[in-house]
């Protein structure tokens, strides 16, 4: 079975949006063995051939499983080899079906083995291809929309795409944590309006980079949204990934059971109009506004879509206005209001207006990104990336 794959050393002479790369099986120059968990490889002497080789060699559990976790994978080329020690587990991507894991990775150059190889932290995606055909192919579209992204400082890129045997993987930087982890652990109640106008206006620049390349962005939220302690970076495309995140899942325990999770309301907290592809760019304004109420909340405390959509439509119809705070007060109470769990927040005039406008039922309303940041909120802002690590930073 002939499965689409992308070629890392071809990622400069790519020229059209459609791949049809077939998966590289080892030669038969190539002859591996395993010791000792450890993988070592003979190659023969057999060298007839002008092009450059690759060789992906993995150490596993010899019971092949589905879920088995692959522990070492190298990626070879002419002038580099790269090894990736897995380590464990931190999110999942592809609706789940694609594991995560955090790798530490060594690089050294083939005619300097001698010398002391680079060693960094990396994110590595890993799918079978045997037992998932469908999610292999999911990825591979994910890889070639983001290889046609060039790089950009707020854009986390992918940086190597290989397979071998039965694992395709992607290699992508380590970003720190991500916003709606940072929120749930430090800003329960959310974050200064300072500071989301200034992650905003980092990721409207990123999205508005996108845009003059030809692609949307489509997956906008707090979990997409890193900060490394110095930028502010958003996830696009392959590099995207829902994060298993242990101090999120415990500090929302003490929220009520009744509503849903911010991880599972952004997967149907799309605009009225979806999934038509005439709106598509107007789809990322929306889920900026849904990324905005987060940030600005703390979270979206609902117990279902219907509910979302009842309040979003108060806001825009009703009100016009961002409440003080996203809990009714007759349905928790004022004991619970008062609590630590929710606090009344007051914002300024500029961002309800941007964040309203962003929300809009009809498409057509929505504002353009380039309209985004000239809107008097961002334009109004003094404070920048230095002031949100000041705040924020680690």
């Amino acid at each position: 079975m002939c499965i689409p794959f992308l070629n890392p050393l071809l990622h400069n002479h790519i020229s059209q949006p459609k791949f049809t790369f077939p998966i590289q099986e080892p030669s038969s120059s190539t002859i591996f063995s395993f010791k000792d968990n450890k993988v070592a490889s003979k190659n023969n002497k057999d060298e007839g051939t002008s092009t450059a080789t690759e060789k992906m060699e993995v150490a596993e559990d010899p019971s092949n499983k589905k879920n088995t976790k692959p522990t070492v994978l190298l990626f070879q080329g002419t002038n580099r080899k790269d090894q990736f020690e897995i380590t464990h587990p931190i999110g999942k991507s592809n609706n789940g079906l694609v594991q995560v894991y955090k790798a530490i990775s060594s690089s050294s150059s083939i005619p300097n083995e001698d010398t002391s190889p680079i060693v960094s932290y990396v994110a590595v995606k890993c799918v079978n291809r045997d037992y998932q055909p469908q999610a292999v192919r999911n990825l591979t579209t994910d890889v070639c929309r983001s290889i046609l992204i060039p790089y950009h400082r707020n854009i986390i890129g992918i940086t190597k795409n290989f397979n071998y045997k039965t694992y395709y993987c992607v290699v992508f930087p380590l970003m720190g944590n991500s916003l709606r982890s940072i929120m749930h652990t430090r800003f329960s109640k959310g974050f200064p309006e300072e500071c989301i106008v200034v992650a905003l206006k980092e990721i409207l620049t990123a999205i508005s980079f996108i845009y003059k390349h030809g692609d949307v962005d489509l997956q906008i939220n707090a979990g997409n949204i890193f900060f490394t302690g110095k930028e502010i970076k958003l996830a696009f495309s392959a590099s995207t990934y829902e994060c298993q995140d242990h101090n999120q899942s415990s500090s929302s325990s003490s929220s009520p059971q009744s509503y849903m999770p911010m991880s599972s309301i952004c997967k149907w907290a799309v605009p009225p109009e979806y999934p038509s592809e005439l709106f598509k760019h107007k789809r990322d304004i929306w889920m900026i506004g849904i990324t905005a109420l987060e940030l600005a909340y703390g979270g979206l405390w609902v117990s279902s879509k219907a509910d979302l959509q009842k309040r979003l439509y108060t806001i825009e119809m009703c009100k016009k206005r961002l409440p003080d705070c996203w809990i009714n007060k007759k349905e928790i109470g004022i004991k619970m209001l008062r609590s630590l769990l929710f606090k009344e927040r007051n914002f300024s005039r500029d961002f309800q207006k941007m964040v309203i406008s962003c929300l809009s039922s009809q498409a057509y309303y929505r504002p353009t990104i380039q309209e985004l940041l000239e809107s008097e909120v961002f334009a109004k802002c003094k404070k920048d990336v230095n002031y949100f690590c000041r705040l924020v930073g680690e």
